[in-house]
């Protein structure tokens, strides 16, 4: 909501009020996203400066706009007065515009609002209305405001004042009887009162109705590109009878397509093998073909392989994209960013395996033999007991055979397919190329044991201090702790290669009876009660060190960090370890049972954490952190990475949710920290963060009363951008642009530079490509990135400067007790396949105002998230299941509008072989209230219904048109039928929720 721009005060009765103007969302052609009505700013073009004020009367244009006003003229203002009639009552009055409506609303702190009556249709002239009678002494504060309305008589999108500015009909969508809407005539720039659906007026053969049928700009036709089109994407996993949706790259609405097979010949032999040559082409019609985007099936007598797709326009062809070919995102070795001889490597991406085909992974070192690796398995043992099958190909894990050589090593991938020409080598971009993984052997810690019973003193902080001292003496070494109970008042800061060991978390038992002082008055956050030395003196850099088979709790009053590991890159672990803060939530602070920052190599295993706010929190540059086989007994967030981080691996791990919705916060307006959970987050002034797998987790309700609220769960969050809009120039890796690249608060002696984030082109030339940023300082206007463009970007493209928050796999999760999974302003790759959602009420007969019942949401939001504009490309939803719960939705959606872009944002989502396995409700829905989509697949769902709609949120008295292209509605039906899922059940057609002919949506039933 904007704020107030106008305000008259007046007394009354000892009561104090004020009246104000507020402007507010409403039905209006906006393609340039900055508030004011197109049509209202191009009748009136001197008043088109929102903040600016034509005729001087202290009203801005932007709310003459609003209000209906004439901005040109002083007299036709709006105001409100607020003051006593004759007979004592105070009365609210405002002069009205026809087709306009108006609504009062009140509030005691001009925080929280209430409306104070249903919305009152404008006529010309004054309206009053009464809000305080005569004599009611006891009447709080209030202060009144009076919010604009528009009416669409017709619901096509053109409010009743826009279409008197055009001329159209008000009670009908189609004024000119064409088959071509109003809105879209309008928002095209067509003309709503000619009737034009036969023209072509961009010359590209393609009618307006042809391209209003296709979801297309009529007014700018796709340019051929001189070598043919390009692919920039394909979705895969796909198998017979299942379909491909591409990103493109110079195609347009007559498209074609051809797929071909690769031969799998009898061995693949060794890498790097050989260049795919697919022959024996068939051609296939597209299902849709725009300049973004192409989807086609694979047939259904085809067998499952490696698929070489190629489009074609105008007798060129695209080169052949190669479809279920391994896609390795990263790589973990036993150690973290290593792997020992003998060791393991883990690998995370698609399409690294197939069912029925043996995977292999091969080691290749200039001068060396290729070394094989074996045993290849899913990446997680426990069951996670979703009740559905486990997904396939999307995480492996390798042996490193005990012979190998130390050194940096080419990996290849093979999942089977494709003969020779199937082999593929991992490389990526984080801040730098990565293109080798590395064997090496794991340095040795000592091995020294001291009892600490054996150790001189008179209480346990004493024994603990020289057992320290000999450790450190030593050079490393274990420090064993018979079962028992200790009590400490001091931190334990640990020598290098310290290992505290116990007999068993239930036995060794280390609580503090205090909180100590810290440890470093030099380092304010040295605060942690066991952390490493210090490495250097004036720097947070500490040493490493290890714990197992203890428990560590702090007092009841702790408010900061049990644990932590900082400025390390030296492996460290924690085994069999409990780390408990039993703080009670809202005691100030940030009570966290593990802390990390600049922080590698860390492996957690079969440990419990315990903690009101945050079991882990990974703040910024936590990298190649693994985490298994443990639980998480949460309230605020389990775990927490933040910022600069990559390669995060956690599987077999359980969450718990403890406390009640009032000891959490879960009933106030805020909790103790936002979305509780699991959280995934380019905070804290970075340029990513990246690289996650979640795998074969389970979740439970342990609250001691009511079910984890619809927000509790799974988030990504903290994107931004430096720059959105246009480029002045593109040279083979360079950008400029017209405008300084926007700033952020940078970590101390870390220059100001969007390296490691993500160049993304939204809209015009090369629109659907993506490049790693190599540099982009600051305030500068030049960007290099990590290779040259496909299809270069020129003057029409729009290209976003983002964050790199994505290559995040979701695989064979139970999320029985997580309702919230939201891919929150994402930009690029994620996955969700075989995991179990929904949510049960822990009492079905509890009152819903205690204990609500929870919305089990699976959601990925797209738009403008503070200074970028984050599109979420190459969502893909696959084979998940709802098991249980009340209500369910898988959404997409453009829900935030970026200023003065007119194009798509959202591209490329795929839904396939998701089921509904309750009776309850499950909604598919793509909503577009703030921007276009570009290019989705809905296949194979089986659903309550489907939405297809323009508003996301009811926060609008009139529709927003949906509005996409590209759009496939493939065999989704009804859950537990063969019955096709209704699509926008009990609408009657109007843009916002369209039915029957549906625009830039195909629906094969």
């Amino acid at each position: 909501m904007l704020p107030p721009t106008s305000r008259s005060v007046t007394a009354c009765c000892a009561l104090f009020a004020a009246s104000l103007l507020a402007p507010s969302l409403h039905a209006t052609v906006d393609l340039d996203h900055d508030g004011m009505s197109d049509l209202w700013a191009a009748a009136y073009p001197a008043a088109a400066d929102l903040d600016g004020d034509a005729d001087g009367d202290g009203a801005s244009n932007l709310l003459e706009s609003y209000a209906g006003t004439d901005p040109l003229n002083a007299r036709s203002r709006p105001f409100t007065t607020l003051a006593p009639d004759a007979g004592g009552n105070l009365v609210l009055s405002w002069p009205a515009t026809r087709h306009k409506r108006y609504v009062i609303q009140f509030s005691s702190d001009l925080k929280g609002w209430t409306d104070d009556t249903s919305p009152v249709i404008g006529l010309d002239g004054a309206i009053s209305r009464t809000v305080l009678a005569a004599g009611d002494a006891s009447a709080p504060a209030r202060f009144f405001k009076l919010r604009f309305l528009e009416t669409d008589q017709d619901s096509d999108g053109l409010s009743n004042s826009e279409e008197l500015l055009l001329g159209t009909r008000l009670d009908h969508t189609d004024s000119d009887g064409d088959s071509l809407p109003d809105y879209w005539e309008v928002t095209y720039g067509a003309n709503p009162l000619a009737a034009d659906a036969g023209l072509d007026p961009d010359g590209d053969g393609f009618s307006n109705l042809r391209e209003y049928q296709a979801g297309t700009n009529w007014s700018a036709a796709e340019p051929a590109l001189p070598n043919g089109p390009r692919i920039f994407w394909a979705s895969q996993p796909v198998k017979p009878d299942e379909t491909i949706l591409a990103t493109t790259g110079g195609t347009d609405l007559g498209s074609t397509a051809e797929l071909a097979r690769l031969a799998d010949g009898d061995e693949p032999g060794l890498p790097p093998g050989t260049a795919a040559t697919p022959t024996g082409w068939t051609t296939i019609t597209p299902h849709t073909a725009t300049p973004r985007s192409v989807t086609v099936t694979v047939p259904s007598d085809w067998t499952q392989g490696i698929y070489a797709l190629r489009v074609k326009r105008a007798g060129k062809y695209s080169s052949a994209r190669l479809v279920n070919l391994p896609d390795p995102w990263f790589v973990q070795g036993d150690q973290g960013d290593t792997a020992t001889p003998g060791g393991f490597f883990i690998v995370a991406g698609n399409c690294l395996a197939f069912p029925t085909k043996t995977p292999q992974a091969v080691l290749l070192r200039a001068g060396q033999p290729a070394v094989e690796l074996t045993g290849a398995q899913p990446v997680g043992t426990i069951d996670a007991e979703t009740g559905i099958p486990r997904s396939t190909g999307f995480a492996l894990r390798y042996a490193v055979p005990a012979g190998t050589p130390a050194g940096d090593y080419a990996l290849y991938l093979h999942n089977g397919y494709g003969g020779p020409a199937g082999w593929v080598k991992f490389s990526t971009f984080i801040e730098a190329p990565l293109a080798t993984v590395t064997v090496r052997a794991a340095e040795p810690w000592p091995t020294d044991i001291y009892k600490l019973t054996e150790m001189a003193g008179t209480n346990d902080d004493a024994r603990f201090a020289a057992a320290l001292a000999l450790v450190k003496a030593n050079g490393g070494g274990r420090i064993h702790i018979p079962e028992g109970n200790y009590t400490l008042t001091q931190r334990l800061v640990l020598p290098r290669r310290t290992v505290l060991v116990g007999d068993g978390p239930a036995k060794t038992i280390i609580k503090w009876s205090v909180n100590p002082p810290a440890s470093d008055a030099h380092y304010a956050a040295l605060d942690a009660l066991v952390h490493g030395e210090r490495l250097y003196t004036g720097l947070a850099f500490l040493h490493t060190f290890a714990l197992e088979n203890l428990k560590l709790e702090s007092s009841n009053t702790f408010t900061g960090k049990l644990v932590m590991r900082n400025g390390v890159t030296e492996p460290g672990w924690i085994r069999n370890t409990h780390l408990v803060v039993p703080t009670a939530p809202f005691s100030g602070g940030r009570p966290t049972a593990l802390y990390m920052q600049d922080a590698a190599n860390t492996l957690i295993e079969d440990s419990l954490f315990d903690s009101p706010n945050h079991c882990i929190y990974a703040l910024r540059h936590v990298t190649y952190i693994r985490i298994s086989g443990s639980t998480f007994q949460f309230r605020g967030m389990n775990i927490s990475f933040n910022g600069a981080g990559h390669n995060h691996v956690v599987y077999d791990n359980l969450f718990e949710v403890h406390g009640t919705h009032e000891e959490n916060g879960w009933l106030r307006e805020t909790g103790s920290v936002p979305n509780p959970g699991f959280f995934f987050a380019a905070f804290h002034s970075q340029r990513y963060c990246r690289d996650l797998l979640l795998a074969n987790n389970r979740s439970a309700n342990k609250m001691t009363e009511g079910t984890p609220r619809y927000f509790v769960g799974y988030c990504t969050d903290g994107t931004t951008g430096g720059y959105t809009g246009p480029i002045t120039s593109a040279s083979g890796t360079t950008l400029t642009v017209p405008s300084p690249i926007g700033t952020y608060t940078a970590v101390a002696a870390r220059p100001v530079n969007w390296l490691g984030a993500v160049v993304q082109i939204l809209g015009g030339r090369g629109a659907g490509q993506w490049r790693q940023v190599v540099s982009a300082p600051a305030g500068g206007t030049t960007i290099t990135v990590d290779r040259a463009w496909d299809v270069a970007p020129d003057a029409t493209s729009t290209i976003a400067l983002n964050d790199f928050l994505g290559r995040t796999i979701h695989i064979d999760n139970n999320y029985a007790a997580l309702p919230n999974h939201q891919d929150y302003y994402g930009t690029l790759d994620s996955i969700k396949a075989a995991n179990s959602f929904g949510v049960a009420r822990a009492n079905p007969k509890a009152d819903v105002k205690k204990d609500p019942i929870p919305i089990s949401s699976t959601t990925s939001w797209t738009g403008r998230h503070y200074d970028g504009t984050l599109p979420g490309w190459h969502l893909q939803i696959l084979d998940n299941a709802v098991s249980r719960g009340d209500i369910a939705l898988f959404q997409s959606g453009v829900v935030s509008p970026t200023a003065g872009y007119t194009g798509e944002v959202g591209a490329a989502h795929v839904y396939r072989n998701n089921v509904n396995r309750t009776a309850n409700p499950l909604t598919l829905k793509l909503a577009t209230e703030d921007g276009a989509f570009a290019g989705a697949l809905l296949e194979r769902n089986a659903v309550t219904s489907i939405v297809l709609e323009g508003r996301l949120k009811a926060k609008v008295w009139a529709d927003h048109p949906y509005a996409a292209s590209g759009v496939l509605l493939r065999q989704n039906t009804l859950s537990g039928s063969t019955e096709p899922a209704p699509i926008n059940p009990g609408s009657t057609g109007f843009p916002a929720k369209p039915t029957g002919t549906i625009p830039g949506t195909v629906v094969i039933p």
